[in-house]
């Protein structure tokens, strides 16, 4: 989320969550390991908890201190954790001045902007529980938080001249929205009380803040009021109205301590509240009753490490830098929402209240999901909270922050979370009344809807998408977004679908199932795009539509950062998708991936588009729609394109400088999307799947705070460089696991989840029946099929009757190979394709099958023209290594299937034709037989790491010269077709990747890959009767590749 402007990335603050979720974890076999040790609350964002200290900085500070500034303006104890856009909170801040010049209050500076001191750049320090920082007034601030207070400690080992600290309380919040305030002093104790009218910084309405501050280490010199330059002594409270804009008037009170020794230190102990100020006083008391500043680091620790065995890494190997991407992005993603109970003044309720929703834009995506895994009571809590909000406020919110509501950005997205927590069986959520609140959102449209619900609804329901500029009359709301809000509103009625069919509302089911279709009304199938007046070759993207069904435009490419990337907010001109470009909205099909990738072309053009999207520059992966995006290769059954993916954003983007985040944290969202990717599964919000990846790390375990069960995802030939990356084959506690998903019984189980990795892509994962769940069935013309099964097509094309030798390992998918390979080809008669199992280097094998061949030629057969009369060896084996390191059997390996198999079949295949051409009738001849066998470029030249492989399919070429010269004078021709790599499914695997097809077509002078039908097409002209002069021949297959 980034309601306004995009701001800058390094925010960070202070907290401990003593009331919260946190995750960590020990390094497998380190008994010293200690995760706080790799967080890192510098990178990229904030950390807090309802209270979060931390120095508030000039400029971007929307968390309060960003590393890309300079100066400090003061220490503030409410925070919202990296959310972008507007500043929030940081309300009520104190300061610190070692002293007036010249003993003269007049002399000391009060204003923010005339206070700011320049902090030194190498003196910020942070960790969980505590940040510190000096100020080069001389000034030494640390600060440390419980749950509703906080410590400050100053000291003053860098000031000059004598020391009278002057605190100062400021009735002000970053943003400048108070409305009105008073603060008051006690001049006996000292204690600064305050109270403040505020707007939220991403939504409507106000909210109210109390705060208390009281001091220990100093005795007090004098107390009074403040107001913009002038100090008041003696004057013990001081009001603000709205007629006095904080952007232009300050106020607060002060405390002006007798002269103190340069290594002493002043404690200020701060509580705040929502309800009142004596409440803030007692927050404070309650839970720092002694001042203790050690104590309480201590305790904020100790309350980090007791939540850190849930998540335990084996991180043999893997960098410092990257252990700290993770357990930082952990860190952040625990953060929000906050648990406010006990501080909701606007209803009473006995269950919780959590805030700073902010916003579920961001967080259903990932945050969420993470805290079902490490933290299911927690996320319970806040279930409950959602559904609590619905019973007082009439709707569940999409944003929510200081007990207002927030903007809604896209669908109801609540919808999504509470959906997914009951199929992922989330405890003691009130399932009747969620359900009852997110059929609401999707039948009951909000005289409001730019802060709940949805809106449009009339036009959803009859016209089955959003339409540009939607009148939608006596309804408020900006009526932009027409095409993201189509789409997510889709995902939103399917979300409720599954839980609708988990209830047993069969007829809701039904109705939010048809309406998740809506995606489509918004798809333009003809609509082009073009980056800089160059066409991207892709066609089709979603558009928006007028309400009369005709089509409105949208360049595909704009709000990306290619074109007008900040031009889609929360404003009236804000376009018609949210923070993206329909390029990114057109992939945002979730529930139903199988029909998006039948729409867009095939599993290999939506492969090829979605690389595209991610290598163009038209993705931004600050915007959380762009996480799934990285991981929906697995819907097109390519889950190593995937892994690869999350490696090309992590470090690259997600890394441990100050700006490493793309963007701003949207409340950990950024944190979570790196800790999903690290371990190795990555959620689909809204449902019960978790796409597989390889962890980052050797081992991950993940501890169910519930059940203690443990769920385990282990690496087998873990390679730390990252070479490795491509699951080779999965094992579920010892069991086969072919699916390249998973769902959440994993983790409330237990169990352990084995990846043996390699270096290259497999077939793992790949089969429709791997694939993850879709609404719709997915395409079964996946797998192709190899060369063979195209040439067979094509020959049964041309009426050709085909008896098929396959290996014996294949025999278990016999099936399914015949059936991709010959299922949409033409039939030519009855019993048209025979089968036969056979290993081609086995002579006893090879004689069997024949001998089964020739006892099933029927005279029918005869009589019908089914002669014996062409072989295709298409059989062949390669594999990779250097040639002084490659093992004899490898050679072996090579000779016997490519060239002893392939001469064991001719063998058989001519004294076949031979017996048969002799039965023959002088009316009936023998048809002429022909012998292709498939060689290579790798016959012709040398290849790198070849070696075997370039010696077989050379002997190949010999081996066919010598069967034309012998056995054409007894009408056999043989012929051999030499391809360059073929883009058969082996080929894709073996030369698919990123920058491999590059290099190798770079080497090819037409620029292309053979394709299996060009193969086919050689194979069948050269067993046509009219080709019969060729013999001995040899067809290369390579655009030129052997000619340079």
């Amino acid at each position: 989320m980034n309601g306004w402007s995009w701001g800058r990335f390094s925010v960070i603050a202070t907290s401990v969550l003593l009331f919260s979720s946190v995750t960590s974890a020990q390094a497998s076999g380190e008994s010293d390991f200690d995760a706080l040790d790799y967080i890192d609350p510098f990178i990229g964002t904030e950390n807090g908890g309802m209270v979060k200290a931390v120095a508030d900085t000039q400029g971007e500070n929307q968390g309060g201190f960003a590393y890309d500034t300079t100066h400090v303006t003061g220490f503030s104890h409410t925070h919202d954790s990296g959310t972008g856009g507007a500043s929030s909170m940081g309300n009520f801040p104190i300061f610190v001045q070692p002293n007036c010049p010249g003993a003269n209050l007049t002399n000391c500076s009060w204003k923010s902007s005339d206070r700011a001191s320049a902090w030194k750049r190498d003196s910020p320090k942070a960790r969980p529980g505590y940040f510190s920082i000096s100020l080069e007034n001389g000034v030494h601030a640390e600060m440390t938080v419980t749950n509703h207070s906080a410590l400050y400690r100053f000291g003053f080992t860098g000031a000059t001249g004598n020391l009278n600290p002057v605190v100062l309380l400021d009735i002000i919040d970053l943003p400048e929205s108070r409305n009105n305030g008073t603060a008051s002093v006690d001049p006996k104790t000292g204690r600064l009380t305050g109270s403040g009218n505020f707007n939220p910084s991403f939504g409507q309405g106000t909210y109210n803040l109390h705060v208390c501050v009281d001091f220990e280490g100093a005795h007090i010199h004098d107390t009074g009021s403040w107001t913009n330059t002038t100090a008041n002594i003696g004057q013990t409270k001081v009001s603000i109205n709205s007629a006095q804009p904080a952007s232009q008037f300050s106020a607060g009170t002060f405390v002006r301590f007798d002269s103190v020794p340069a290594d002493d230190v002043i404690t200020a102990r701060v509580g705040v509240s929502f309800v009142s100020v004596s409440q803030a006083c007692s927050n404070a008391e309650k839970e720092q009753p002694d001042f203790d500043f050690d104590g309480t680091v201590t305790a904020a620790e100790t309350a980090w490490r007791r939540k850190m065995d849930v998540i335990t890494v084996d991180s043999t190997g893997v960098s410092t830098e990257l252990q700290t991407v993770f357990w930082s992005g952990a860190y952040r993603a625990m953060i929000s929402p906050q648990d406010y109970t006990g501080e909701n003044p606007l209803w009473e309720s006995d269950e919780p209240y959590y805030d700073s929703f902010y916003c579920i834009w961001d967080s259903f995506r990932g945050i969420h999901q993470l805290l079902t895994l490490v933290d299911p009571i927690s996320q319970s809590r806040m279930m409950r909270s959602l559904v609590d909000i619905y019973r007082h406020e009439g709707y569940l919110p999409d944003c929510r922050m200081s007990l207002c509501k927030g903007w809604t950005q896209g669908g109801s997205n609540a919808d999504v979370l509470i959906a997914e927590a009951y199929l992922k069986g989330v405890v003691d959520v009130d399932w009747d009344t969620a359900y009852e609140a997110i059929v609401k959102d999707a039948e009951v449209e909000p005289q409001n809807w730019n802060v709940e619900g949805r809106g449009g609804l009339e036009s959803w329901k009859t016209l089955g998408y959003i339409p540009k500029n939607d009148v939608d009359a006596g309804t408020e709301g900006l009526r932009t977004r027409s095409v993201s809000r189509t789409v997510e509103y889709a995902y939103n009625d399917y979300c409720i679908a599954l839980m609708a069919d988990e209830l047993g509302h069969t007829s809701d089911r039904d109705k939010y199932l048809k309406r998740s279709n809506n995606w489509r009304n918004v798809y333009k199938a003809d609509q082009t795009s073009a980056i800089n007046g160059v066409d991207t070759n892709f066609t089709g993207f979603v558009q928006p539509r007028n309400a009369d069904g005709s089509w409105a435009y949208q360049d595909p490419i704009f709000c990306s950062p290619l074109l007008n990337f900040e031009s889609c907010y929360l404003n009236e001109d804000g376009h018609e998708t949210y923070e993206g470009s329909c390029w990114l909205y057109t992939f945002f099909v979730p529930q139903d991936m199988a029909a998006l990738i039948k729409t867009l072309g095939g599993a290999d053009e939506f492969v090829s588009r979605l690389s595209y999207l991610h290598d163009s520059g038209i993705l931004y992966l600050g915007d959380e729609q762009a996480f799934l995006t990285v991981f929906q290769f697995h819907y097109a059954g390519r889950p190593a394109v995937s892994a690869k993916r999350a490696h090309s954003y992590i470090p690259s983007q997600f890394n441990t400088t100050v700006g490493g985040i793309p963007g701003n944290d949207d409340s950990g969202a950024m944190g979570s999307f790196a800790v999903f990717s690290m371990l190795g599964l990555f959620p689909v919000h809204g449902q019960d799947v978790y796409l597989i990846t390889p962890p980052f790390f050797k081992e991950v375990s993940i501890r169910n705070d519930i059940t203690g069960n443990v769920a385990t995802i282990r690496n087998v030939n873990f390679d730390p460089s990252y070479k490795s990356i491509y699951i080779q084959s999965v094992t579920r506690d010892g069991e086969p696991w072919t699916k390249n998903w998973i769902g959440h019984d994993f983790f409330a189980k237990g169990g352990v989840l084995e990846l043996e990795l390699g270096s290259k892509e497999s077939d793992w994962g790949t089969r429709v029946v791997d694939l993850p769940p879709s609404m719709s069935e997915y395409a079964e013309d996946a797998p192709e099929g190899g060369l063979g099964s195209h040439i067979g097509k094509k020959l049964r094309a041309e009426g050709a009757r085909i008896a098929i030798l396959y290996a014996p390992f294949e025999a278990s998918r016999r099936d399914e190979l015949l059936a991709a390979g010959y299922s949409d080809a033409p039939a030519s008669g009855p019993n048209d394709i025979r089968t036969y199992e056979c290993d081609i280097t086995s002579a006893d094998s090879v004689r069997n099958a024949f001998t089964s061949i020739t006892n099933e030629m029927t005279a029918a057969d005869l009589s019908d023209r089914a002669f014996p009369s062409i072989l295709i060896n298409t059989a062949g084996y390669v594999s990779l290594s250097d040639m002084h390191l490659t093992p004899p059997e490898e050679t072996l390996k090579h000779l016997t299937t490519n060239v002893y198999g392939p001469m064991l079949c001719a063998q058989a295949f001519a004294n076949l034709y031979f017996a048969a051409s002799k039965a023959a009738s002088a009316t009936d001849p023998a048809p002429p037989g022909r012998i292709v066998n498939l060689a290579s470029k790798a016959a012709h030249v040398a290849l790198h790491q070849h070696g075997a492989y370039c010696a077989s399919k050379s002997a190949v070429l010999g081996l066919t010269r010598c069967m034309a010269s012998e056995w054409g004078p007894r009408g056999i021709t043989a012929n051999t077709v030499s391809p360059t790599v073929a883009w058969t499914d082996l080929g894709k695997k073996a030369w698919g990747a990123e920058g491999v097809k590059e290099a190798l077509l770079e080497k090819i002078p037409t620029g292309k890959a053979c394709l299996p039908e060009d193969v086919a097409d050689s194979v069948v002209f050269l067993c046509r009767d009219s080709s019969g002069m060729i013999n001995g021949g040899d067809i290369k297959m390579d655009g030129g590749y052997t000619i340079r």
